[in-house]
C-alpha cells in the first residue's frame, strides 16, 4: 500500500563483514578482467585471470613486482615442470593478454614481461605499473 515501509534484513557471515569493515576489498575492473584471453579470440586464459587481481594488488603499494615462475605456479596450485622452457610457455600468453591492461582502478596501465633468472635456473615475471596515458593531469 501507498506509504506503507518494507524492511529486509541480509544476513552476511561475521568473516565478510569484518573483511569489509577492516577494509579487506578489492575492487575488480571487470571490463578488462573478461578480455583476458589466449590470443586475440581464444579462451580465457586462466592463469591471466589468477594474476590479475594478484598483480593489481602488489603494484598498489610498490612500482614493480618480480617472482620466479616457479613461486607462482606453486601460489596459484598449478604444476611446476622441471623444464624452465615449459613453464616460460605456460606463463607467456598470461603475460600476453596482461600486459597493457589498465588497473589501479584505470589510473594505471600494467606492464608485464619474462625475464631469465640470474641463475639461468627460471624465468622471472616482472611487472610493474604505468601511468595510464589518457589519465587527466594533476592540479
Amino acid at each position: 500500500m501507498p506509504g506503507d515501509n518494507s524492511r529486509v534484513t541480509i544476513l552476511i557471515s561475521s568473516r565478510v563483514t569484518e573483511g569489509f569493515l577492516n577494509k579487506h576489498i578489492k575492487a575488480l575492473l571487470g571490463k578488462p578482467y573478461k578480455t583476458l584471453r589466449e590470443g586475440r579470440h581464444g579462451r580465457p586464459s586462466e592463469i591471466a585471470r589468477l594474476l590479475y587481481p594478484f598483480l593489481d594488488g602488489q603494484l598498489a603499494s610498490k612500482d614493480e613486482y618480480h617472482c620466479k615462475l616457479t613461486l607462482l605456479a606453486e601460489r596459484f596450485g598449478l604444476r611446476a615442470d622441471p623444464r624452465k622452457s615449459y613453464r616460460q610457455k605456460q606463463f607467456a600468453t598470461a603475460v600476453a593478454a596482461l600486459d597493457g591492461k589498465a588497473i589501479q582502478g584505470e589510473r594505471c596501465m600494467l606492464r608485464v614481461r619474462l625475464e631469465l633468472a640470474s641463475d639461468g635456473k627460471d624465468y622471472v615475471l616482472v611487472a610493474c605499473r604505468q601511468d595510464s596515458p589518457d589519465r587527466p593531469a594533476r592540479i
